[in-house]
């Protein structure tokens, strides 16, 4: 099964119809896979929108929409979707997966429930061959390339690692900042996602640099020395200005915490 994922308005109803036609139709809003990418249909009726008044339910049938596989079904790809109406051909591109998931949580239920959910969720991109974007115009467009989806090859590589959250009682008192709340943190291609109180936020530039220093119990001199070393002197302004805003940030969406020097968290 392909899983086409995207917010309200980009296309899903009208390209499930579409391609439900030619394949067999599962669902135009949910369906849950399991660890072994098993995948529970939820053969609702198509939600269409109409000019005056509520959506109209269809049902799979009456839409003319082909009907399930006897078989299993299995996920075989995930495809984000970009619906562009000045496209005329439609293309596939690979997505990081960090960029993957950032566009993945929003529309998933129950992901924060799960533990380590952002593992969770990177395992299975990568079980399914790593996550595509599918950029087009017009939902039939899309139907040529749905053969090429079915046959990709499961199970990429692993391109990504888990990050073990900072615990309060292994902060050293020369630390000046540790972490805050963190319930699971990857980093991939110079990027870290962190899930903290139900919130995913993405860390690029030299913010995954920083944060991880301070998960690793370094001060702020330490912190502005190693960034240096990584990515060299600012082009502008100095080093430890452009740290301490970082961590300002890092504060204020709670993903750190200051500390006084006896260990405790400042309040």
């Amino acid at each position: 099964m392909v899983a086409f994922v995207g917010p309200s308005g980009r296309g899903k109803t009208t390209l499930s119809a579409t391609l439900g036609a030619h394949f067999g139709y599962v669902s135009d809003e949910t369906v849950a896979v399991d660890r072994d990418l098993t995948v529970h249909a939820y053969r609702k009726p198509l939600s269409k929108v109409r000019s005056n008044g509520p959506k109209e339910q269809v049902a799979p049938r009456r839409a003319g929409l082909m009907d399930l596989p006897v078989a299993p079904l299995r996920l075989a790809a995930l495809v984000l979707l970009d619906r562009q109406p000045d496209v005329s051909a439609p293309e596939l591109t690979r997505v990081p997966v960090i960029d993957a998931i950032a566009e993945l949580v929003p529309q998933l239920s129950y992901v924060t429930d799960f533990e380590a959910p952002l593992q969770r969720l990177a395992a299975l991109c990568d079980a399914v061959g790593g996550v595509w974007r599918v950029t087009y115009g017009e939902a039939a467009t899309v139907v040529p390339l749905i053969p090429e989806l079915f046959s990709a090859p499961p199970g990429a590589a692993r391109s990504w690692r888990p990050l073990e959250p900072a615990q309060g009682e292994t902060w050293t008192s020369t630390t000046d900042f540790r972490w805050g709340p963190v319930s699971d943190a990857i980093a991939a291609d110079g990027s870290v996602a962190v899930m903290s109180d139900g919130v995913l936020r993405v860390l690029a530039g030299i913010a995954p640099s920083i944060w991880l220093g301070i998960g690793r119990g370094s001060t702020f001199e330490q912190l502005v020395t190693q960034t240096i070393a990584e990515f060299g002197h600012p082009p502008a302004g100095d080093a430890s200005g452009l740290v301490g805003g970082v961590i300002d940030e890092l504060l204020s969406a709670g993903l750190v915490v200051r500390g006084d020097r006896s260990g405790r968290a400042a309040v």
